[in-house]
């Protein structure tokens, strides 16, 4: 019964803190299996892992020889020769690898771990075959980085659901990693943050190895602070949660106040909703513009603004942004709706508000309260991705770590406000202007993620200095042109499945991989040709082009990357677009499981005319 006990004990434990992010101590014997993540494909060609770390007291006392070895986690295979992320501790100093197929690359970071206790905060990025790792602490308030890139051809973490495993400090005896990994478990704690973006806690598990919480002690010390606005003072939604704010009314007051900042990248959700039973008020964002929705007699009724073309109700900009919710008692009720002081919305009820007192919801709402005239505009939860800070209800500041929520972090650096996606109608368009890349004829290389269940449709045209290049859709086939050459897949792609299609190109002519297999192709003798648009060189058209020469794409495309001329390699942000034409920066969720499609045995590549010059996971340069 005792034992019994003690199991329930933990099970509670373990639930309440999978829901906050709180440090795991491990003890060299435990380990952790975390539940991974629903979007497996968005995991192929982009990575962001953050985390804290630390080493125990027992570790610091005997952390003399630098050859000591200990595992800190794999996230890959369960079949371990096959595309992992994985890192180790060596003496005091962290190792990542990572394989994608190619060779494994492997990168040191030049910079101890700390010895004091205190946390340090580490962020791994990897795009495609590049990868960079960052360490900081509050004790050395620097930030070192060191890059790392992967040889060969291959660029994707192809990972399927039943077959991908997430182990952090130790793994079971039934799991065999690979070589560099087969080191004791770690000792010491770990806190995991965020992975692409998404909110990230080591206490959602599969399942625990040795792993006592009601004996160990918590893991003390300081993480480190930013003194920047917002990256010190906000917190991180992550698309996928809510806040549930406690406040207290007052029926006595004639004015109810409700402010907050917001930097927002979502399209689409609830910013803040007020309840009394079936009767509520909504401040929401739709289409990236502010709307206030309310329903006091049964009916879904909306507050227009005075000045409908006003810029003040574009939202989901990733700008910083201040609400203001307004209600005034009286006689009647008035509504406001103040954006950055400007007015935007002043409407008197001729039916008196009732008085919304308790609590409200941030950011979204729990599904099982969502009211059922939203649910035709928010069927899930309405969750939104973005950052908040000066909350404050009644002229009190919310402490939000002292509510009810999920899908938060706290802290919000700008690499969390990255917009890696867009979903493209057929009637839209985005204008972007990247710098340092290469011409078309010397080894230009670029990749995307797309899915679409249309049979054509341009995703990609790029003007460089010497040639024309476009990607499209042709009857589901991918069709690649690049100055005088063009290749076509045997394959149709148009079915509504997570892909990944990369492009070599040199003056040899173009090679084509899609999931990281080189795609079959003959050359037709057509190519792209001169450029019928006024674009200026080194300009890109995603999802489609101003004069509709071809037809525009419909679907999503995702982790666009162009290698520049210059380090560090990077994922491109879509919101920093020149220019976007009725462009969402978010998808629509998948109708099938989200990975990338299982693909037939990679074909290795013989020696082509046009190969990506191997890297050999050698490191490429640190920065401090």
């Amino acid at each position: 019964m005792v034992h019994v006990k003690m199991a329930a004990a933990l099970i509670i434990q373990l639930y309440l803190f999978a829901l906050v992010s709180v440090p795991v101590k491990f003890d060299g014997t435990s380990g952790v299996q975390v539940r991974i993540p629903s979007n497996l494909a968005d995991l192929a060609a982009y990575n962001s892992l953050k985390f804290y770390i630390t080493l125990s007291p027992a570790t610091r006392a005997r952390r003399q020889d630098q050859t000591d070895k200990q595992f800190v986690f794999y996230l890959g295979n369960k079949n371990s020769s096959k595309e992992f992320l994985g890192m180790i501790l060596q003496g005091q100093r962290l190792h990542w690898l990572f394989n994608v197929g190619g060779d494994t690359a492997e990168v040191e970071m030049p910079e101890d771990v700390l010895t004091d206790g205190n946390f340090n905060s580490i962020l791994l990025e990897r795009i495609l075959q590049y990868g960079q790792m960052s360490i900081s602490s509050e004790t050395h308030e620097r930030q070192v980085k060191v890059e790392v890139e992967a040889g060969g051809d291959y660029g994707l973490l192809n990972l399927q659901t039943d077959e991908t495993v997430f182990y952090v400090g130790g793994y079971p005896d039934s799991f065999t990693p690979p070589v560099q990994l087969q080191v004791p478990n770690f000792k010491g704690c770990i806190e995991l943050e965020t992975l692409n973006e998404q909110v990230l806690s080591i206490y959602n598990f599969e399942s625990i190895f040795q792993l006592n919480t009601t004996e160990e002690k918590p893991c003390g010390g300081i993480k480190p602070v930013s003194t920047q606005p917002w990256v010190n003072d906000a917190a991180y939604f992550d698309g996928t949660g809510y806040a549930e704010v406690t406040f207290k009314g007052d029926s006595e007051k004639k004015m109810y106040r409700f402010g907050l900042e917001v930097k927002l990248i979502s399209h689409s959700g609830i910013v803040l909703l007020l309840q009394s039973q079936e009767k509520f008020l909504c401040m929401a964002v739709q289409k990236g513009r502010l709307r206030v929705f309310y329903d006091i007699t049964g009916t879904l009724e909306e507050l227009h603004p005075k000045d409908q073309e006003s810029p003040d109700l574009k939202l989901n900009d990733a700008e910083p942004k201040f609400l203001e919710f307004i209600i005034i008692y009286d006689a009647t009720t008035r509504v406001i709706l103040r954006n950055n002081r400007q007015t935007l919305i002043n409407f008197v009820f001729t039916t008196p508000l009732p008085r919304f007192e308790g609590n409200y919801y941030l950011a979204g709402v729990p599904e099982e309260k969502m009211p059922e005239t939203l649910k035709a505009l928010f069927p899930h939860q309405g969750s939104l991705k973005g950052c908040f800070r000066n909350i404050k209800a009644m002229n009190t500041y919310i402490d939000l770590k002292m509510m009810t929520n999920s899908g938060i972090s706290y802290g919000c650096p700008n690499d969390l406000l990255v917009t890696r996606e867009a979903f493209f109608s057929g009637q839209s368009y985005l204008n972007l202007s990247p710098d340092n890349i290469p011409d078309l004829g010397n080894n230009f290389y670029a990749g995307f993620g797309f899915r679409t269940d249309q049979r054509n449709g341009i995703m990609f045209y790029h003007q460089a200095q010497d040639w024309v290049c476009q990607v499209l859709m042709d009857n589901g086939h991918v069709v690649v042109r690049a100055g005088n050459n063009e290749v076509k897949t045997e394959k149709t792609y148009n079915d509504d499945s997570d892909h990944y299609l990369a492009l070599y190109s040199n003056t040899n002519g173009v090679r084509l991989y899609v999931d990281d297999v080189l795609e079959k192709t003959e050359d037709t003798g057509r190519g792209g040709g001169s450029s019928p648009l006024a674009l200026l060189a080194g300009g890109v058209y995603l999802g489609g082009t101003p004069d509709h020469s071809l037809s525009n794409y419909t679907g999503c495309l995702s982790n666009l990357f162009i290698k520049r001329d210059k380090s560090p390699q990077m994922v491109m942000d879509l919101m920093s677009s020149n220019e976007n034409i009725d462009v969402l920066l978010d998808c629509p969720a998948s109708k099938k499981p989200q990975q990338i499609m299982a693909t037939p045995p990679r074909q290795k590549s013989s020696k082509g005319k046009i190969r990506k010059p191997a890297g050999g996971g050698r490191s490429v340069g640190q920065s401090r």
